[in-house]
């Protein structure tokens, strides 16, 4: 349950912090996915947080 508040965090701060740079739609999906399959988090559940 930790690593799913802390993958969810670091989601938020991509999110939040990364104005000056704007990614495509299919760069911040690989980013998504490539985290996601690092942890414990499914990458369906990641996709939706995301979105």
């Amino acid at each position: 349950m930790k690593r799913v508040i802390v993958f969810l965090a670091f989601l938020l701060t991509i999110i939040l912090v990364n104005t000056a740079h704007a990614s495509t739609r299919f760069e911040i999906k690989k980013l998504v996915m490539k985290e996601a399959s690092g942890t414990n988090v499914p990458v369906s559940l990641a996709m939706a947080v995301a979105k």
